[in-house]
This record gives structure tokens, sequence and C-alpha cells, in this order.
């Protein structure tokens, strides 16, 4: 399994079932935050030696910003698999059937939520 790694944690790249968009999602967000960490090394580098506040600020922002998509993919994919284990329940466990039908459902919204969000944001 790959894994989107930094210097505070690891996150699911890939996880079995994961919607495409989210993975392409994750991919972005990746690269962004790579592509914010060569400049800010750039920056870092240059003969003046010094980053004004603004240049460390917007990295921040921006690594953060990627860690929060990350985030919320693995997120989203947690949501679609609770909802699956609600679905096997509901199928394995007539009399509570309803229940887990309901509890399904709305795990799958949530998941579908956190997509939406995520995405506006990006």
């Amino acid at each position: 399994m790959k894994a989107y790694e930094n210097e505070t944690y690891q996150v699911p790249f890939q996880v079995a079932g994961l919607d495409p968009t989210d993975v392409a999602l994750i991919r972005d967000s990746r690269e962004r935050y790579n592509g914010e960490q060569g400049a800010a090394a750039a920056r870092e580098q240059s003969p003046a030696g010094l980053t004004s506040e603004q240049k460390v600020l917007e990295s921040l922002v921006a690594r953060l910003h990627a860690n929060f998509h990350v985030a919320a993919a693995a997120l989203a994919q947690a949501n679609e698999l609770l909802a699956r284990h609600h679905e096997h329940l509901a199928n394995a466990v007539p009399a509570s059937a309803e229940q887990h039908r309901s509890l399904a459902e709305e795990t799958h919204r949530t998941a579908q939520r956190i997509r939406e969000i995520s995405h506006r944001i990006s």
C-alpha cells in the first residue's frame, strides 16, 4: 500500500475501493504540497537567506490545505467502509435490518458531503 507522507503522519494513499475522484484529489494535493515544499526550499537557499513572514505563512497554508484534502479523502473512505459494514449487518441480522439500512444511507450521505466540501475548498 502506498502512503502519503509528511513530517507528522502517514495517511493511506490507496485504500481498497477508494473512489477514483478521491485518488485524483489526493494525488493533486500531494503534488501541490511537494511543489510548495520545493519552492520553500529554493527560497530558503536564496542569496538573501531570509523568507518573509508572508512566504512562510503561505507555505504553511499550502501544506495544511494539502493535509486537509488527504484527511478528508481518508475520512470519506472510512465512512464508506462503515456504510458497507451496516449494509452487511442489514443483510445478516434481519431483526435490526431497517436500523442498519438507515445507518448505511446516512453514512453514505456523510461520505458524499465530505467529498463535496473537500472539492469546494480545492
